[in-house]
C-alpha cells in the first residue's frame, strides 16, 4: 500500500498547536513532511534573525518529540516546493495563508491549478 504523503509548509506560523491547516493535513495523510523555506529575497535584521532561529529550534524540538523532523531549505519557494512535490509524489500540500502584500503578490502561482 502506498502512503498518502503530505507536505506542510511552515511559514510565519511556527507552531504545532492550534494550527488548523496542519490538523487538516494530519487527517488526510499517512506521512507528513514538515518544511521551512528561508526565502532568499528576505533581508532579515538582527532581531528578526534571532527570533526566527529561536522559533525554528523550538518547532524542531516539538517535532522530534512527535517522532518527526523539520526539513530546512533556502532559496526560491516556488522552485523548492515544485521539486518536493514531484520528488515525494505528495498528494497533499498545506500551508497557512498569509495576507501581507508580499505573500499575496508572490504566491498567486500556488492557487492556479
Amino acid at each position: 500500500m502506498v502512503d498518502k504523503i503530505g507536505i506542510f509548509w511552515f511559514r510565519q506560523d511556527l507552531r504545532l498547536s492550534n494550527n488548523r491547516a496542519l490538523n487538516e493535513l494530519i487527517k488526510n495523510c499517512d506521512k507528513i513532511i514538515p518544511i521551512y523555506i528561508l526565502d532568499d529575497r528576505f533581508d532579515l535584521g538582527g532581531a528578526s534573525k534571532w527570533w526566527l532561529y529561536q522559533s525554528l529550534n523550538k518547532l524542531k524540538e516539538s517535532l522530534i518529540i512527535k517522532n518527526s523532523q523539520l526539513y530546512f531549505f533556502k532559496g526560491s519557494p516556488k522552485k523548492i516546493l515544485i521539486n518536493l512535490l514531484k520528488n515525494y509524489k505528495a498528494k497533499y500540500f498545506y500551508w497557512n495563508r498569509l495576507y501581507d502584500q508580499y505573500a499575496v503578490a508572490s504566491f498567486n502561482w500556488m492557487c492556479i491549478g
